[in-house]
This record gives C-alpha cells, structure tokens and sequence, in this order.
C-alpha cells in the first residue's frame, strides 16, 4: 500500500500532457520508436556502448488545459547520468555531466518553463540528449503541463525525494554522532552495540546519497557507486553484529550469525573488485543485494526469538524488531522492483531508504533507552556501593564517623580550619553507676546535640571511647570557639532520662585553629589534630565543663 501511495504521488498530474511516444537514436546509430503506455527505462546491453541517447517527440499544440501564466516541461527521474532539452532546436535546459556522465541526478524532479514563442504553431518538437552508462530512458513519462499545476507537482515531489533523503543523512549523522556521544559518556557502561549501531548510522548516511542529486561528482560515476554499494553493504554488517551484541552480549554466538558476517563481507569485496563498467556492475550488485533481505530477515528472527522469552531488555528488542521488520519489507520491494527491471524493462520506483530510516530511527530510540536503562542500574549501584562504604564509615553506635575516616579527608583538609576535640566529663562515672546501656545513651545524646550545631559540611568523628573530634571547615578563631561554647552549652542544658533518672551531663573541648595550605602534608594535619588534644587535656585539667581555644602551629 506504501508502495502504490508513493508511485502514485510520482505519476503525471491530471492536467498534464504525457509524452509517450519517442523515436530513439542510440550509440551505435540504430533508430526505434518506442510507442508504449508507461516510458519504461531501457537496460544497456554489451552491444550497445554508454554514450549519448538521443530521444524525439513531437507534441501536439494546444496543450492540455488552459494555461495563462505559461506551461513547463517537467521530467522526472530519469535514467541518464546527464541530460539536454531541447524545443524546436533550442537547448533550454541542462543537467548533468554531458561529457564524463560524472552525475547523480536518476532520483531527481527537473522543470523547465517553455517560452510561449514555442506554443505558437501546430505542435512543438521536442528532443533530449541524454549521457547513459548503463540504463536509458525515464522512470515516469515526461509531461508538459500549466505552470501551476508543475510546480506543484515538482514541490511535493522533491519533498519525498530530495528533501527527506536530505533528511535521512542529517538524521544518519546526528544518530551516529549520537552514539559516539554515548559511548564517550558511558564510561565502560556500553558494549559493542553503540559502535556497531554508530558506524551503521555512518554507512547508512553515505548509501543515502545515491538517492540525492549531485550535478558533478569528483569520481567516474562507477567508483561512485560502487562507494554507494559497499556502503550499503558496511552499514548491513554493522547492523548485523549491533543486533547479535544486543542479543547475546558477551555469550556465544550462533555459527550461523558468524557465516552471515563473513558473507556480507565477501559481498563488500565483489563490489569493491568486479564490474568493470556500469552494465556489468549494475547486474553484480542487484543479485549481490539480494544477500541484504536474508540478513534482515535472519536479524529479525533473532530479535523475535530474544524478545519472545520476555527478559529484562524486552523493550529494546521490540523497538528494534519493529525497525527490522519494516527495513526487512521495504528492501524486499525493492529487490523484487530491481530484478523486474533488470530482466523485464519494468518501471521502478525504490523505496528501501524509508525502510532502513524506520529502522535508523528504531535503533536511536531503542539504543537511548538502553543507555538510560544501563546508566540508572549504574547509578543505582553506585549509589548503594555508597551508602555501603558510607556505613562502613560510620561509628554503629553513634552514627558519627569512625576514627579511620580520618585519613580519608586529610587531603580536602585546607583553608581556615577548626579542629575541635571533644570529651564527655566523668564518663567512667556514668558506666559504673547507670551501666553500660544508658553510657550508649549518653554517646549517642551527645552526637545529636552536636550534629545540630554544626552545618551539614562539618564533619563530626569518634576518635575514642567518648572522645569525638569535630572538623569545621572555612572558619576561624572566633568561629570555632563559638560553636565549641555553644555545643558546651547545649550538653549542659540538656537533661538525660535513664532507669527513671534524670541525669546531667557536661563536656570539655579543645579548640584549635589555623589556615592550612593545600600542599601540607597529611603529618602536619594530625599535628593540628593532636593540639588541639593538648587544649582539650588543659580543659580538663583546669575543670572539666570549658573550652580551651588556641592557634594551631604555623603551616
């Protein structure tokens, strides 16, 4: 249905004067008539060199419809590598390389206005020399039609020709960009498959250009198409082992899946060394294409079979099973469209670049998901190997940082510190009298207090027993001790309830602060450390229950 839709978009427009009868000179002389309903392109054969083909007509005056802005002459992809129109012996219009065939113009849409001089008698003769290397003719009869009428026709033509074949390289490109930009973000998180699918983006947007119209090529336009060809055929194989990595990972892989590979590249090298001409080339990669469809078909199966058992990756699979399926139909078209053509002068119109778009598209998605999928287990497990290494950080008691932590932020230690060493007064005291739980319930009554006071990028560890040391980071002097006396304060005020008794408790602090450089050693660090120690040890000694702050040794 996709195929009758597109074909009837191409057909002449209602309006429109159809040529269909022409007499052809071609290289060696010979001169036909060909009177046929549809201007179905003539294949070249061995006897017939490439060269020019010359095609007349002669079309009756008046025109079909009633034009007062004028009429144009609209020819639609034709089978030459380069043309010239001519109206009554005057060359109106030219495409195309006349003297090498060095152009791409078969998928084009080309309109020529007629100078009203020429619609003045009976009939208006009309010729084109056309430059064929291995097919001549035109795939949709050329038509004379009202102005408005061509336009149109050649607007909405070019949009599902040239510019969604634009389109598709962009969309190629940027899909492989794409990828490459996932594989560089993933961090070892991808597999095989973004490159695979990433290089299969790349080929794919070279194979497009066939269908674009390029008026010079810097190549013979057989070196041209062979690059179009192994293209296709890169972009195949690329696919291929993208969907045998999504499929079976790092397991083995069917030998089958591996035959398939080595015959896409063999396929590659036929195209790359035989066919010396555009005739024998042209025959070549038809029948060599036909191995495009079975790997296709062979991907589609092994996506269907992974995407039946209902695993983890389930939709993946189904976005690039629906892909594959549609690639898989439009190539068959296509393949069958060729060999018609080749065998039976049929008429063509290819349609397998929409396929291979639908499954460009479907890879993009799928391959996106699947990052995303990937980089959120990633993050998942990043975050609980975190949290675990963050529990094993922590005192289980008190919830405070245990004593190894230390070492772990020596090195983010720099800049205006405050080192703040802290000890709970008589705590031998409470165990012996209260016991051993209600000492936990002081410990951790103590933790709280303190967490509260400190912003949430300090940092509060458990050097000891009920020795705790406090790092507040970007503060001074001033800082520091205020923030010791209001921790003293708080322990003071606040009142314990253990086995129906109220108890009290007071605490010592040592104070020490400094500006530590960034490239002090972590020694230094924990002489910091250790005086502020020293001033906890005066604390206790002149009292218990006061802060005793000082400056920290010159760094």
């Amino acid at each position: 249905m996709f195929w009758y839709g597109i074909t009837g978009l191409v057909v002449p427009p209602d309006g429109a004067t159809v040529i269909y009868n022409w007499t052809v000179e071609d290289t060696t002389g010979h001169v036909y008539t060909r009177r046929e309903e549809r201007s179905i392109p003539k294949v070249i054969d061995e006897k017939i060199p490439p060269g020019i083909f010359v095609y007349t007509a002669t079309v009756e005056l008046p025109l079909i419809g009633n034009s007062s802005h004028g009429y144009a002459l609209v020819i639609a992809h034709p089978a030459f590598q380069a043309f010239q129109v001519y109206i009554d012996g005057v060359l109106i219009g030219s495409v195309g390389d006349m003297e090498r065939g060095q152009s791409n113009i078969w998928n084009g849409i080309f309109y020529f206005p007629i100078d009203k001089k020429f619609l003045r008698g009976d009939a208006l003769s009309l010729k084109i020399k056309g430059y064929a290397l291995y097919i001549h003719g035109f795939d949709i009869e050329p038509f004379i039609a009202p102005i408005d009428i061509a336009r149109k026709y050649v607007f909405i033509n070019r949009l599902i020709t040239d510019r969604i074949y634009n389109w598709a390289i962009g969309a190629s490109l940027t899909v492989g960009l794409s990828l490459i930009g996932l594989i560089l973000l993933s961090r070892g998180v991808s597999n095989k498959k973004y490159p695979y699918f990433a290089l299969a983006s790349m080929f794919a947007a070279i194979f497009y250009m066939d269908y674009t119209v390029i008026e010079s090529l810097p190549v013979s336009y057989l070196t041209y198409k062979k690059i179009i060809m192994i293209s296709a055929m890169m972009a195949t194989y690329f696919i291929h082992n993208g969907v045998l990595a999504v499929v079976y990972g790092k397991e083995e892989k069917p030998k089958s899946s591996y035959f398939i590979s080595y015959l896409i590249v063999g396929a590659a090298i036929i195209d790359i060394f035989l066919g010396s001409n555009m005739v024998t080339f042209r025959k070549i990669y038809t029948h060599v294409d036909l191995l495009i469809p079975v790997v296709f078909i062979y991907d589609a199966l092994v996506l269907f079979n992974k995407y039946s058992q209902k695993e983890d990756s389930v939709r993946e699979m189904g976005i690039l099973l629906t892909g594959m399926i549609a690639n898989s139909f439009f190539v068959i078209i296509d393949i069958y469209q060729l060999m018609k053509e080749l065998y039976m002068s049929s008429y063509t119109v290819l349609i397998s670049t929409y396929g291979l778009m639908i499954f460009i598209l479907a890879m993009n998605f799928a391959l996106i998901y699947d990052y995303i999928s990937v980089y959120r287990r990633a993050q998942s497990q990043e975050k609980t190997v975190k949290e675990l290494k963050d529990i094993s950080r922590r005192d289980t008691l008190t919830g405070a940082y245990n004593r190894g932590y230390i070492s772990e932020i020596l090195s983010a230690v720099h800049g205006d510190v405050c080192f703040l060493m802290l000890d709970i007064d008589h705590f031998k005291r409470i165990n012996d009298t209260y016991g051993h739980v209600t000492g936990d319930k002081v410990l951790k009554h103590v933790v709280s207090i303190i967490t509260m006071q400190i912003r949430s990028g300090d940092v509060v560890i458990r050097y000891g027993g009920e020795e705790f040391l406090i790092i507040l980071f970007d503060a001074e002097m001033g800082i520091g001790r205020a923030v010791a006396e209001r921790i003293r304060k708080a322990v003071e005020k606040s009142i314990i309830i253990a086995s129906g008794q109220q108890i009290k408790v007071t605490i010592s602090v040592g104070v020490c602060c400094g500006y530590i450089k960034e490239d002090i050693s972590e020694e230094q660090v924990w002489g910091y450390i250790h005086k502020a120690d020293e001033y906890l040890y005066i604390a206790k000694e002149s009292g218990r229950n006061k802060v005793v702050a000082g400056e920290c040794p010159a760094t």
